[in-house]
């Protein structure tokens, strides 16, 4: 039992890697901290249904195999992965689409999730972006040279500038006339709250939205 245990979560943590990186390529789960809890999530998964499944056999007097335990654990890791790839990544689109519900046609290519923060690359209807600008109030920051005298805008300023910078699949300044657009919510004396800025392009659709606290 120990050896099959030892063995489930070796193999387990191994395969949900591979499952996790495979999801992040296609846009099923979001990068840093969503796919280190996806991982350890699955490889714990893949440890307690291996001391199940050990543990019955062994009342029933069959043997089991390391052949069993390879396709078990490939198994059960897939679909620990997949289950938390979708609640994950369905929790972190609800950060970005609150107060509206995530659309149905939304098509992710790319997210990540940090301590402070989350961004993302999706698209999807023009319809829904619209409604999207103005259910979460966005205010169009115009990408000049010269910086703006507005304090709210001057906010959003700083946020463009920093996140025109490319880095790995984030290249919002690498669209056709993308816009950007930015709300800013910290409220009170200690300054609680998050910021939020959206990089559109109008001709593909295309999204990059950021979310920092």
């Amino acid at each position: 039992m120990l050896g099959a245990f030892c063995s489930s979560v070796g193999l387990g943590l191994l395969l949900a890697f591979v499952w996790a990186m495979a999801a992040g390529q296609s846009g099923w789960l979001f990068g840093g901290l969503d796919t280190y809890i996806a991982v350890v999530g699955a490889t714990v998964f893949c440890a307690v249904v291996t001391l199940v499944v050990v543990l019955i056999m062994g009342r029933c007097g069959k043997r089991f195999s390391w052949r069993r335990l390879v396709w078990e654990v490939a198994c059960v890791s897939l679909l620990g992965i997949s289950l938390l790839s979708w609640y994950q990544t369905r929790e972190a689109l609800r950060m970005f689409f609150n107060p509206l519900p995530v659309p149905e046609e939304l098509r992710v290519y790319r997210g990540k999730s940090e301590l402070f923060g989350s961004v993302v690359h999706f698209s999807s209807s023009p319809a829904v972006i619209v409604a999207m600008i103005h259910s979460k109030e966005l205010v169009e920051v115009p990408d000049t040279l010269d910086k703006p005298e507005n304090s709210t805008s001057v906010s959003g300023y700083g946020v463009l500038r920093d996140t025109r910078t490319p880095w790995d699949w984030w290249q919002p300044a690498m669209m056709a006339h993308p816009r950007f657009f930015f709300c800013d919510h910290h409220t009170g004396p200690g300054g609680q709250g998050w910021c939020e800025g959206w990089w559109i392009n109008e001709t593909t659709n295309e999204v990059y939205a950021l979310i920092r606290d």
